[in-house]
């Protein structure tokens, strides 16, 4: 596949080729497509979705799949949706460009090519871009391979995956991606990229965070943590470099007009940062984030000894977590307070039968 880099450059797309400027600028891509590629070969239906900071070259990546996956299976119907006619016009145009350069161009023939469609006589696959406004691009003959870019963006997401779901077989062979990056908490993608995180769906999640990208880094003398902000120390702990805190401080002041939440929004460091920072949120998204930083705590279950009192044991698969234990021997008079969820479903009560205290 050829592409044309930021550069104006002609290339072809070598995710193992390392820019003697720009550095490994394929490294989300080649975990991308290493994900693509694991779940192909255990006999698996491709089911991904990917949350990301801009310009990793996510959708190029995407887009050369879908080329090339309806000539690996003949047959295949493939669709690429967007959300708005501008960016159809992009990606159709990045397909367009893998054909017009590939060097197999000449062993087929187009049955028909209009400007959102193609389809090719040899494999008789199929591939056209469509926006998600129209709510019956989704619906009709069977899908194989779908792309459908920015969905945190489309007007009615439910009800365009809703017909979407439907057309697609669950089997091997097939291929469905959803990218985007966010937009705010509570929407439809937000819940989707959540019930993947946690199992809920059969979709595997990929977040690409801005910092890991070798194009945002500048040459700094920053060296010491002292001269940083707590935000620029929290991406410290996260892996940053120095020169992604100075590309970080150039960005805010000549890329995001010195908003600090519009940086975070373009070019989360976390996927909780992601959501929280994007949208039109009422609260300060750099407070959000503290509220929403990761508390560890030591999971375990509580047992009764003989004398009735209850010992906590650490065990990677308790119900219980305990993020801090009071300490033996302490005579203060503090009380220790312990929340329980009642709800049904929750499996096992964190309160003791017989409204017994819970003793450490």
């Amino acid at each position: 596949m050829t592409i044309v880099t930021k550069r104006l450059e002609e290339q072809k797309l070598d995710l193992d080729f390392v820019h003697p400027l720009d550095g490994d600028f394929s490294w989300a891509q080649r975990r991308y497509v290493a994900e693509v590629e694991r779940q192909y070969n255990q006999g698996k239906p491709v089911r991904i979705v990917v949350l990301k900071a801009r310009q990793l070259g996510i959708s190029t990546s995407t887009e050369g799949i879908m080329f090339n996956w309806g000539f690996m299976h003949p047959g295949t119907n493939g669709l690429i949706a967007t959300y708005e006619n501008d960016q159809s016009e992009d990606l159709f145009n990045k397909v367009q460009y893998f054909w017009d350069t590939w060097p197999y161009k000449e062993l087929f023939n187009l049955k028909y090519a209009t400007k959102h469609h193609f389809h090719w006589i040899e494999t008789n696959s199929k591939l056209r871009v469509a926006t998600a406004g129209n709510r019956t691009g989704a619906r009709g003959s069977t899908l194989h391979a779908v792309h459908l870019s920015e969905v945190a963006f489309y007007a009615d997401p439910r009800k365009f995956l809703l017909g979407l779901k439907q057309t697609v077989p669950n089997r091997h062979k097939t291929i469905v991606v959803l990218e985007s990056t966010a937009n705010g908490v509570g929407n439809y993608f937000y819940e989707f990229w959540n019930e993947a995180m946690e199992g809920g769906n059969d979709y595997v999640p990929l977040f690409f965070p801005w910092w890991k990208h070798p194009e945002y880094r500048l040459p700094t003398t920053l060296t010491i943590r002292s001269e940083l902000d707590p935000d620029e120390k929290h991406l410290l702990r996260l892996g940053a470099s120095y020169e992604n805190i100075a590309w970080r401080r150039w960005a805010i002041a000549n890329l995001t007009e010195g908003d600090l939440d519009k940086f975070m929004q373009e070019y989360p460091s976390t996927d909780e940062e992601a959501f929280i920072t994007s949208g039109r949120p009422i609260f300060s998204p750099t407070k959000l984030r503290d509220v929403y930083d990761e508390a560890r705590g030591h999971r375990g279950l509580l047992i009764e000894e003989p004398n009735g009192r209850m010992r906590f044991v650490s065990d990677p698969s308790g119900s219980l977590t305990i993020f801090k234990a009071p300490r033996r021997g302490d005579r203060r008079n503090d009380r220790y307070f312990v929340a329980g969820d009642p709800r049904v479903d929750c499996g096992r009560s964190l309160i003791y039968p017989g409204n017994k205290p819970l003793h450490f």
